[in-house]
């Protein structure tokens, strides 16, 4: 979970310091809670500054959004839907009659080699908001204000950053208190030759840097928490090069403090391995097309590859362009759940563990894609899903971009 632990001892607490409202979930050894509950503490200003008062939550009433823990009480007095929970708004923790209620989302993280905490799934801000600012950010603003996410992909090859860095800033405007895990791509060497934000070949290690930094500028951050090259070269011959020295870029930018995480997408195992010969940093994470009715869950056996080098995997394009909502496989498994076929979709690829990269201009559809971790599909759906092949499907991104 993306909770920003907030662990406070029976000390003073520094007045300036002392938050209006409840403190996150939190620790503390001297409060014994019954089985399934955790002891968090809800800060009281008293004349000292002291933190006082500490009650027993469950986790899944632990909110993510930035706002308060919910007392127990709260979950019999209002109701959420689509596995969001309610969370009290800003108000004197021991007061619970009078107070403000909202519905967000406690989204499951997994975390990175390098410690990092990255959300289980994603908003894909391109698809049909690519090269639309005000598309972006309108699907931003409603993932962040309505739709429960707390998650962004974007990238320089989308030409919508400033939609993105907009909608994030309305939202936080009309009340968005919560973080966003927010993550962008530079374009592979050579593979981008317009001259608003060329990535040159010759000039692969500083134009890397220089698309970063821009990127972050177009963000209006000062860092993203994952910074992924987009794809490999496409210059047979001189690729494996290009993609050393775009590697060692966002290594130094990692150093910098430029990113959390760093990674790559669309990289088959041959780009990985030559990758590796000079890496420093091993990749956090890989992007690449994955979904049910490709034959297999790891076609190819970059999946496993990947994974053994302890990079996690991001998964674009869980519904298969829309190919998997016409299947009948998917139809008769979401029927006996009780689901949506886009959520056995999404469920298939965070099952295995991966993070799934969704995109909907929807809000409806964004709170159903995040709907998807209080049941489980069987070995034997999962297995169906994986072995399946959609009408149409015949795609293959990371073969076809993989010129090593």
């Amino acid at each position: 979970m993306i909770w920003r632990l907030l662990l406070l001892s029976a000390g003073a607490l520094a007045q300036d310091s002392c938050p209006p409202w409840c403190a996150k979930f939190a620790c503390d050894g001297s409060t014994w809670c019954q089985k399934g509950e955790k002891p968090a503490p809800c800060v009281h200003c008293g004349d000292g500054g002291e933190a006082k008062g500490v009650s027993c939550f469950k986790e899944s009433c632990a909110d993510v959004g930035g706002d308060c823990c919910a007392p127990p009480q709260l979950n019999e007095a209002m109701k959420c839907t689509n596995g969001l929970h309610p969370v009290r708004l800003h108000t004197d923790c021991f007061n619970f009659k009078g107070a403000s209620y909202t519905c967000c989302g406690s989204l499951p993280t997994t975390t990175l080699s390098n410690g990092v905490e990255m959300p289980k799934v994603i908003l894909g801000a391109g698809g049909s908001t690519w090269m639309n600012v005000d598309k972006t950010d309108l699907m931003v603003y409603n993932a962040l204000k309505h739709g429960g996410f707390r998650a962004v992909d974007t990238a320089n090859h989308y030409r919508n950053h400033e939609g993105v860095a907009r909608g994030i800033r309305s939202a936080r405007r009309d009340g968005y208190e919560g973080e966003v895990w927010l993550q962008t791509k530079v374009e592979g060497c050579g593979n981008s030759k317009d001259p608003r934000s060329p990535v040159l070949q010759g000039h692969c290690y500083e134009h890397t840097l220089a698309r970063l930094h821009d990127d972050l500028r177009q963000l209006q951050v000062d860092r993203v928490d994952l910074a992924l090259l987009h794809a490999p070269p496409c210059v047979p011959g001189a690729a494996c090069e290009m993609v050393q020295q775009q590697w060692k870029a966002l290594e130094a930018a990692y150093a910098q403090g430029k990113a959390r995480a760093i990674g790559v997408s669309n990289y088959c195992s041959a780009c990985l391995q030559c990758l590796m010969r000079v890496a420093t940093v091993t990749p956090h994470v890989n992007q690449i097309q994955l979904h049910a009715g490709m034959g297999s869950a790891d076609p190819g056996g970059l999946v496993e590859y990947t994974l053994g080098l302890g990079a996690k995997i991001q998964a674009y394009r869980p519904l298969g362009q829309g190919r998997l909502m016409s299947s009948s496989t998917v139809h008769d498994i979401a029927n006996a759940h009780g689901k949506s076929p886009a959520q056995v979709a999404v469920k298939w690829v965070v099952q295995q563990g991966h993070t799934a990269v969704t995109t909907t201009e929807s809000i409806e559809h964004m709170r159903s894609n995040l709907d998807v971790f209080d049941w489980d599909l069987s070995s034997a759906e999962m297995s169906k899903l994986s072995n399946m092949a959609p009408p149409g499907q015949l795609d293959n991104v990371v073969g076809e971009l993989c010129v090593l």
